[in-house]
């Protein structure tokens, strides 16, 4: 959720979902985002790569079926906002 808030506040944007406006963020964003509050760790550049896109992938997986943020794909664009904001 940290970076979320974080991309919200410094690349978000409004945006329209049927009738109520948002504010969203670009996926690709968001996924820099976390990548840069997750330290390097141990093992290879290839096991770090691995392990950050695996971690960033089941928080996406969490928290879009914990119902707390959604997840829209345009195309080849992707958005994501908080649920139940406004």
């Amino acid at each position: 959720m940290r970076a979320l808030t974080e991309t919200l506040r410094d690349h978000g944007f409004d945006h329209y979902d049927y009738d109520r406006q948002i504010r969203a963020c670009h996926e690709w964003a968001l996924r820099e985002a976390f990548y840069e509050l997750h330290p390097r760790g141990d093992g290879t550049e290839q096991q770090f790569q691995q392990r950050r896109a695996t971690n960033y992938s089941r928080a996406i997986k969490k928290a879009t079926a914990g119902k707390r943020i959604t997840l829209r794909t345009d195309g080849e664009d992707a958005i994501v906002f908080l649920e139940g904001a406004r």
